[in-house]
């Protein structure tokens, strides 16, 4: 308990300092699950006028845009009067991301590297408001679903735990993070060594620390229970109650393996660096989009899908003013569902992602 209160108390003034205190936006999202869908359409459409009208005074590739096709900002009157414009892709943003800077944006942002699934990392200045919406606080909303708040004992099987670059600065950042995580109550594997032996320290590490839930890559979790059952080790004496995993998808089979090894069921968690949690799957096996931080269309061959089809994700995020996306392909496909989930949140259910997946950027983390 004295452990969880000091992670929590570290946890919200690294928050602060770095202006990524989420709390507040917390609370709202907390509010919005329960909206009614026409109450939360209501809420996007007035703030998607307001960010098309900002991208049409300020943003010179949205201004151009828009005076070409003759779109008036002011004008837009549903969120279906969105596909009049083009949709952009990380292509468009390395070829000229100067262009998608706001021309009167003082507000602060960090710069966020992609995790380079999709080739070479990409840069991205994000707006704070963004980080601590999309980011921080849409992770803690599906967190707190399963009763797992920052701050509770946790383990991780993640990246950034070593240094890969072989530079003075990159060892000192590593040994920076396993300090930050330790405060937090976090214990630590590294993904990138997951041997016999690493397996074994780790296991023995989780074991002392008792973590209740354990946040994972998808394909190091895999191996660490893998790992387990080759060498014998029980899964389930480590008392872990939920996993949550990201960084890639993982099937029906491989789900129901890891949760017959730990004894705890596995959600999922889906996004990436610049729209943050685009998706995060409830205790009811519901795979909720985070449509309150943004506009998700499933397109196919230009139009939207139909529901239960397979399609792609083209997201605008409604919390970006200093680099907008607008319609931006995140390049990953899903199908959309029209069921209600039996959890009693409103917010819309997809079903399970196909395709290339690219889930959260793990050296950032969304892990305040």
């Amino acid at each position: 308990m004295i452990r969880e209160l000091v992670a929590k108390a570290w946890i919200n003034l690294v928050q602060r300092v770095r202006g990524w205190d989420y709390r507040s936006e917390l609370a709202e999202l907390e509010r919005n699950q329960w909206l009614s869908r026409a109450e939360l359409e209501k809420r996007n459409l007035s703030r998607l006028r307001e960010l098309l009208l900002h991208c049409n005074q300020h943003v010179p590739f949205y201004r151009e845009q828009m005076n070409a096709l003759g779109f008036e900002a002011n004008k837009v009157s549903s969120l279906a009067d969105l596909r009049a414009l083009p949709i952009i892709s990380k292509v468009d943003l390395r070829a000229n991301y100067s262009a998608f800077k706001a021309e009167n944006s003082n507000a602060e942002f960090d710069s966020w590297p992609s995790s380079g699934s999709t080739g070479e990392p990409f840069l991205f200045r994000l707006d704070r408001k963004s980080i601590r919406a999309n980011t921080f606080a849409a992770l803690a909303r599906g967190r707190r679903w399963w009763g797992m708040d920052f701050g509770v004992s946790e383990g991780m099987i993640w990246s950034g735990f070593s240094d890969l670059s072989g530079t003075a600065s990159g060892r000192f950042a590593a040994i920076k993070r396993r300090v930050s995580w330790g405060i937090k109550n976090i214990t630590a594997v590294d993904v990138y060594l997951l041997d016999d032996a690493a397996i074994a320290r780790g296991y023995a590490a989780f074991l002392k620390s008792r973590p209740r839930v354990l946040r994972t890559i998808a394909s190091g979790l895999l191996r660490f229970c893998n790992g387990l059952e080759k060498l014998g080790l029980d899964g389930r004496k480590l008392g872990i109650e939920v996993a949550i995993f990201t960084g890639e998808g993982l099937n029906k089979a491989q789900r129901e393996r890891i949760e017959t090894i730990l004894g705890c069921p596995t959600a999922a968690e889906y996004g990436c660096t610049e729209l943050g949690i685009i998706a995060f799957e409830c205790p009811e096996g519901g795979l909720h989009l985070s449509c309150d931080n943004l506009i998700v269309e499933f397109i196919v061959n230009g139009q939207p899908a139909k529901p239960e089809e397979q399609a792609e994700l083209v997201i605008t995020n409604l919390n970006e003013w200093i680099h907008p996306l607008v319609r931006y392909k995140v390049g990953d496909f899903a199908a959309p569902s029209n069921s209600a989930c039996a959890c009693g949140r409103t917010l819309p259910l997809i079903q399970e992602l196909g395709g290339r997946v690219h889930f959260q950027q793990p050296f950032h983390s969304q892990q305040p």
